[in-house]
């Protein structure tokens, strides 16, 4: 008798062990996932998002230095394209993806995700 309960305290121990080891690096896979995940999206969206924010703000240089028709109509195409990549429907599925796993990103990839929201919300 003593001998079954024995063997199932250390079944149990042995369990919480394994738990205590295994989950652990469970998640830890999963945020470096989200981590890498995050990363990527972040270096596309940066690079599409500088383009886009220099040809904006040559548009409006152009349209303030020399006042045409021309120049207007291309501040104004300059402007809708940068606001529709920033409020693409895609592009703001994935924010919130990665909002909603803050915990698992570092601070600086937080920052630069809540920096792209508030540019999406504008």
């Amino acid at each position: 008798m003593f001998t079954a309960i024995r063997t199932g305290l250390r079944l149990g121990l042995l369990l919480t062990v394994m738990a205590l080891v295994v989950v652990p690096s469970v998640a830890q896979e999963i945020d470096a996932h989200v981590q890498a995940e995050a990363d990527a999206f972040l270096a596309m969206y940066t690079s599409l998002y500088q383009r886009l924010s220099t040809l904006e703000s040559e548009a409006w240089w152009l349209a303030s230095t020399d006042v045409g028709p021309k120049h207007d109509g291309m501040r104004e195409a300059a402007g809708k394209a940068s606001a529709a990549f920033t409020g693409d429907p895609l592009v703001i599925e994935r924010l919130r993806y990665f909002r909603k796993h803050a915990d698992a990103l570092t601070e600086t990839t937080v920052r630069q995700i809540e920096k792209a929201w508030l540019a999406a919300a504008a």
